[in-house]
């Protein structure tokens, strides 16, 4: 873990337990997003696995435990993953749900700007997710993804 990272985790963890007012249901989700971005670039799949609601489902039929192979799999593919996001079309479906998309540069190394995404051979993805609020917490309930284009992250 990097000291940007441990600073990240350490402030998120320091917010949280400070009691007071709990976070809004955007600030929440913005917080657990990051959260499981973080998890991602530290190729944490068990952690990770912690964001899929128990009734997690997929189009293609795969469940949990298949998620988690696929993620091993391509962690355990490249040495370092670094993650740039864009998040859109926001759609509050009610207080505890919300459906949105996020747009997602994978690399190996660090995009400094969404200016980069050209030459930076990032893997572009496009993911339609369904997260649902759970003790405080989003959870992913569903998500489809395909492969993104640079004009995706305007």
């Amino acid at each position: 873990m990097t000291w940007r990272q441990f600073f990240i985790v350490y402030m998120t963890l320091l917010l949280v337990s400070c009691g007071g007012e709990p976070l809004s249901k955007e600030k929440q989700l913005q917080a657990d997003l990051d959260q499981m971005e973080l998890l991602a670039e530290e190729k944490n799949t068990s952690d990770l696995m912690d964001y899929l609601d128990d009734r997690f489902k997929h189009e293609g039929g795969w469940n949990k435990k298949d998620i988690q192979r696929m993620l091993h799999f391509r962690f355990m593919k490249h040495k370092t993953v670094h993650i740039t996001k864009v998040v859109k079309d926001i759609d509050w479906r009610s207080d505890n749900e919300v459906h949105l998309v996020v747009v997602a540069a994978l690399a190996g190394s660090p995009i400094g700007d969404l200016t980069q995404l050209t030459g930076a051979r990032a893997q572009l993805m496009k993911f339609e997710v369904l997260l649902v609020r759970n003790e405080g917490r989003f959870l992913v309930r569903s998500v489809k993804w395909a492969h993104a284009y640079p004009t995706d992250f305007i």
